[in-house]
């Protein structure tokens, strides 16, 4: 349950999200006065469900292994690639990686990853405020922010913005722009019932290419499997295309068969698939097409893209 919001602290984060969950968890140790505001009551499907080897050697460092056991994921040693025709997958594993860091990785379930970090900041002693948008920056210079939060005026020092998509600093100093070379819509699922690979390979992050886009592939626990397709707005805009691509739940795409990906153009391209998959989740759209800069804005505000985005 959410506690009062006071007049003042020493930090804002807006968004609860990994960088505002651990920004704020960071700070609450080091005693500093720290108030999250999230909008959600509770997290929901969200893309951002393959994390790289460095994301787990993050939550080690906070001392949130033990937390994270309890955390539906799949354990991830590489990726898997299919480009144009070809008929098997190439596979990458983190051990033949240019950086020095670990080896290994997760794929998570977003929502109940995101939940064990901000319940680890409100642990450390970060207020937590679920529910709760904040509408406006009403100020923002060094040492001095000023927010509106369902009405309430809030102060602080600073404003750490973690809102991700949502980009409230940035569309408070009129930096978020479309890309227009890069107008993509992501469409997401989880699914029941999808072949997976094997061995060393059964955590890999599988990504086919395909002209109108690409698809995703992502085991996130013992059963279920993140499935999605990145594609141009040109596609997303044609109803045609969409009842092509969707159909009674399923993906048309994605064939029973497991072997192929079958692009709308009516070409496979080669992948596991669905065996008999079952929709677990409903079906998500989302517009990943913007960007937001100057990223660092002052030495007391700045804004960071949650891993959400």
């Amino acid at each position: 349950m959410n506690n009062a919001i006071a007049p003042s602290y020493d930090v804002v984060v807006v968004g609860g999200g990994p960088s505002g969950a651990i920004a704020a968890r960071l700070l609450a140790l080091e005693n500093v006065k720290v108030a999250v505001f999230e909008r959600n009551e509770r997290f929901s499907i969200r893309v951002g469900e393959s994390l790289m080897p460095r994301a787990y050697d993050m939550v080690q460092e906070l001392g949130l292994g033990a937390r994270m056991a309890e955390v539906s994921h799949v354990a991830k040693l590489g990726a898997s690639f299919g480009f144009g025709d070809d008929k098997a997958l190439k596979r990458i594993a983190f051990t033949d990686g240019l950086s020095k860091g670990g080896a290994n990785a997760y794929n998570v379930d977003r929502a109940s990853f995101d939940e064990m970090l901000l319940d680890a900041a409100r642990d450390a002693g970060a207020e937590v405020h679920r529910g709760c948008s904040v509408q406006s920056i009403e100020k923002l210079e060094d040492d001095a922010v000023e927010v509106m939060v369902g009405g309430q005026r809030v102060r602080a020092s600073m404003l750490v913005d973690a809102s991700g998509a949502n980009t409230l600093v940035a569309r408070h100093l009129g930096h978020r722009k479309s890309i227009p070379e890069f107008r993509n819509f992501a469409y997401y699922a989880h699914y029941t019932g999808v072949k997976r690979g094997e061995g060393l390979s059964a955590g890999d992050v599988v990504v086919i290419m395909c002209d109108e886009g690409w698809f995703w592939l992502i085991p996130i626990d013992e059963t279920r499997t993140s499935v999605g397709f990145v594609v141009d707005v040109a596609f997303a805009k044609n109803p045609e295309f969409l009842r092509s691509t969707f159909s009674n739940g399923r993906w048309r795409g994605l064939r029973r068969s497991g072997a192929a990906v079958k692009t709308p153009s009516g070409r496979a391209r080669s992948a596991p698939g669905p065996t008999s998959a079952t929709l677990a989740s409903p079906t998500r759209v989302r517009d990943i097409s913007f960007a937001a800069t100057p990223r660092f804005l002052s030495t007391r505000y700045f804004r960071r893209a949650s891993a959400s985005a």
